[in-house]
Protein backbone atom coordinates (compact mmCIF):
# COMPACT_ATOMS: atom_id res chain seq x y z
CA UNK A 1 0.00 0.00 0.00
CA UNK A 2 2.82 2.38 0.91
CA UNK A 3 4.58 1.65 -2.42
CA UNK A 4 1.36 2.25 -4.35
CA UNK A 5 0.96 5.61 -2.62
CA UNK A 6 4.54 6.59 -3.48
CA UNK A 7 4.02 5.58 -7.11
CA UNK A 8 0.80 7.61 -7.24
CA UNK A 9 2.59 10.66 -5.84
CA UNK A 10 5.41 10.19 -8.35
CA UNK A 11 2.91 10.00 -11.22
CA UNK A 12 1.15 13.11 -10.02
CA UNK A 13 4.39 15.07 -9.81
CA UNK A 14 5.49 13.83 -13.23
CA UNK A 15 2.09 14.73 -14.70
CA UNK A 16 2.36 18.25 -13.37
CA UNK A 17 6.02 18.90 -14.12
CA UNK A 18 6.95 16.54 -16.97
CA UNK A 19 8.83 18.24 -19.70
CA UNK A 20 11.56 15.90 -20.89
CA UNK A 21 11.33 12.77 -22.97
CA UNK A 22 13.18 10.86 -20.24
CA UNK A 23 10.58 11.82 -17.65
CA UNK A 24 7.72 10.69 -19.90
CA UNK A 25 9.60 7.46 -20.57
CA UNK A 26 10.00 6.85 -16.83
CA UNK A 27 6.31 7.59 -16.29
CA UNK A 28 5.56 5.03 -19.01
CA UNK A 29 7.69 2.51 -17.15
CA UNK A 30 5.65 3.17 -14.02
CA UNK A 31 2.41 2.57 -15.91
CA UNK A 32 3.93 -0.58 -17.39
CA UNK A 33 4.74 -1.81 -13.87
CA UNK A 34 1.11 -1.18 -12.90
CA UNK A 35 -0.03 -3.06 -16.03
CA UNK A 36 -1.69 0.09 -17.37
CA UNK A 37 -0.53 -0.54 -20.92
CA UNK A 38 -2.76 2.11 -22.49
CA UNK A 39 -1.33 4.68 -20.10
CA UNK A 40 2.18 3.46 -20.83
CA UNK A 41 1.59 3.82 -24.59
CA UNK A 42 0.41 7.41 -24.10
CA UNK A 43 3.48 8.23 -22.02
CA UNK A 44 5.95 6.57 -24.39
CA UNK A 45 4.24 8.37 -27.28
CA UNK A 46 4.79 11.70 -25.51
CA UNK A 47 8.46 10.79 -24.99
CA UNK A 48 8.75 9.98 -28.70
CA UNK A 49 7.01 13.23 -29.62
CA UNK A 50 9.65 15.10 -27.59
CA UNK A 51 12.55 12.97 -28.84
CA UNK A 52 11.82 11.09 -32.09
CA UNK A 53 15.14 9.20 -31.75
CA UNK A 54 14.36 7.72 -28.32
CA UNK A 55 14.83 4.03 -29.18
CA UNK A 56 13.86 2.67 -25.77
CA UNK A 57 10.55 4.56 -25.84
CA UNK A 58 9.71 2.89 -29.16
CA UNK A 59 10.75 -0.49 -27.80
CA UNK A 60 8.64 -0.30 -24.67
CA UNK A 61 5.71 1.24 -26.50
CA UNK A 62 5.94 -1.84 -28.72
CA UNK A 63 5.93 -4.13 -25.70
CA UNK A 64 2.89 -2.28 -24.35
CA UNK A 65 1.08 -2.57 -27.67
CA UNK A 66 1.82 -6.30 -27.76
CA UNK A 67 0.29 -6.67 -24.29
CA UNK A 68 -2.89 -5.21 -25.79
CA UNK A 69 -2.62 -7.55 -28.81
CA UNK A 70 -1.80 -4.68 -31.21
CA UNK A 71 0.91 -6.75 -32.87
CA UNK A 72 1.14 -4.63 -36.01
CA UNK A 73 1.75 -1.52 -33.92
CA UNK A 74 4.23 -3.45 -31.79
CA UNK A 75 6.10 -4.65 -34.89
CA UNK A 76 6.30 -1.10 -36.21
CA UNK A 77 7.69 0.17 -32.90
CA UNK A 78 10.30 -2.55 -32.44
CA UNK A 79 11.40 -2.09 -36.05
CA UNK A 80 11.94 1.63 -35.36
CA UNK A 81 13.80 0.83 -32.12
CA UNK A 82 16.13 -1.52 -34.02
CA UNK A 83 16.74 1.15 -36.69
CA UNK A 84 17.65 3.69 -34.01
CA UNK A 85 19.98 1.33 -32.13
CA UNK A 86 23.42 2.46 -33.33
CA UNK A 87 24.94 -1.00 -32.95
CA UNK A 88 21.81 -2.92 -33.96
CA UNK A 89 23.34 -6.05 -32.46
CA UNK A 90 20.56 -7.02 -30.08
CA UNK A 91 19.08 -10.35 -31.20
CA UNK A 92 16.08 -9.81 -28.91
CA UNK A 93 14.72 -7.18 -31.30
CA UNK A 94 14.42 -9.78 -34.03
CA UNK A 95 13.38 -12.68 -31.83
CA UNK A 96 10.60 -10.62 -30.26
CA UNK A 97 9.50 -9.18 -33.59
CA UNK A 98 9.42 -12.72 -34.97
CA UNK A 99 7.13 -13.78 -32.14
CA UNK A 100 4.78 -10.88 -32.82
CA UNK A 101 4.75 -11.65 -36.55
CA UNK A 102 3.93 -15.27 -35.74
CA UNK A 103 0.98 -14.05 -33.66
CA UNK A 104 -0.50 -12.50 -36.80
CA UNK A 105 0.39 -15.56 -38.89
CA UNK A 106 3.21 -13.92 -40.85
CA UNK A 107 5.25 -17.10 -40.51
CA UNK A 108 7.73 -16.57 -43.35
CA UNK A 109 8.62 -13.14 -42.05
CA UNK A 110 8.86 -14.51 -38.50
CA UNK A 111 11.31 -17.17 -39.72
CA UNK A 112 13.43 -14.42 -41.31
CA UNK A 113 13.52 -12.57 -37.99
CA UNK A 114 14.51 -15.70 -36.07
CA UNK A 115 17.27 -16.22 -38.62
CA UNK A 116 18.49 -12.64 -38.07
CA UNK A 117 18.53 -13.25 -34.29
CA UNK A 118 20.58 -16.41 -34.86
CA UNK A 119 23.06 -14.58 -37.11
CA UNK A 120 23.62 -12.05 -34.33
CA UNK A 121 23.73 -14.71 -31.59
CA UNK A 122 24.40 -18.24 -32.86
CA UNK A 123 23.66 -19.60 -29.36
CA UNK A 124 20.06 -18.28 -29.21
CA UNK A 125 18.31 -21.59 -28.51
CA UNK A 126 14.78 -20.17 -28.47
CA UNK A 127 15.28 -18.61 -31.91
CA UNK A 128 16.30 -22.00 -33.35
CA UNK A 129 13.33 -23.66 -31.69
CA UNK A 130 10.81 -21.10 -32.93
CA UNK A 131 12.30 -21.08 -36.41
CA UNK A 132 11.91 -24.84 -36.56
CA UNK A 133 8.37 -24.71 -35.22
CA UNK A 134 7.23 -22.14 -37.79
CA UNK A 135 8.92 -24.05 -40.59
CA UNK A 136 6.66 -26.94 -39.59
CA UNK A 137 3.67 -24.60 -39.23
CA UNK A 138 4.15 -23.46 -42.81
CA UNK A 139 3.99 -27.10 -43.90
CA UNK A 140 7.47 -26.48 -45.18
CA UNK A 141 8.92 -29.27 -47.23
CA UNK A 142 12.14 -28.63 -45.33
CA UNK A 143 11.21 -30.83 -42.38
CA UNK A 144 14.87 -31.77 -42.13
CA UNK A 145 15.76 -28.10 -41.65
CA UNK A 146 13.16 -27.77 -38.91
CA UNK A 147 14.50 -30.88 -37.22
CA UNK A 148 18.04 -29.50 -37.40
CA UNK A 149 16.78 -26.32 -35.72
CA UNK A 150 15.14 -28.35 -32.95
CA UNK A 151 18.32 -30.37 -32.52
CA UNK A 152 20.46 -27.22 -32.27
CA UNK A 153 18.05 -25.73 -29.73
CA UNK A 154 18.32 -28.90 -27.67
CA UNK A 155 22.12 -28.90 -27.86
CA UNK A 156 22.04 -25.32 -26.59
CA UNK A 157 20.06 -26.42 -23.54
CA UNK A 158 16.43 -25.93 -24.50
CA UNK A 159 14.96 -29.21 -23.25
CA UNK A 160 11.52 -28.77 -24.85
CA UNK A 161 13.22 -28.97 -28.25
CA UNK A 162 13.54 -32.73 -27.74
CA UNK A 163 9.75 -32.97 -27.42
CA UNK A 164 9.46 -31.28 -30.83
CA UNK A 165 11.97 -33.74 -32.27
CA UNK A 166 9.91 -36.66 -30.98
CA UNK A 167 6.70 -35.13 -32.33
CA UNK A 168 7.81 -33.90 -35.74
CA UNK A 169 11.06 -35.60 -36.70
CA UNK A 170 10.44 -39.32 -36.44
Amino acid sequence: MKNLLLISILFLSINIFSQTAQEWYEKGNGNWALEDYSGAIADYSKAIELDPKFAMAYLYRGYSRARLADYRGAISDITKAAELDPKNKNPDYYYTRGNWKANIKEYSSAIADYTKAIVIDPKYAEAYYNRGFYKIKLNDTDIDGACLDFSKAGELGLAIAYNAIREYCN
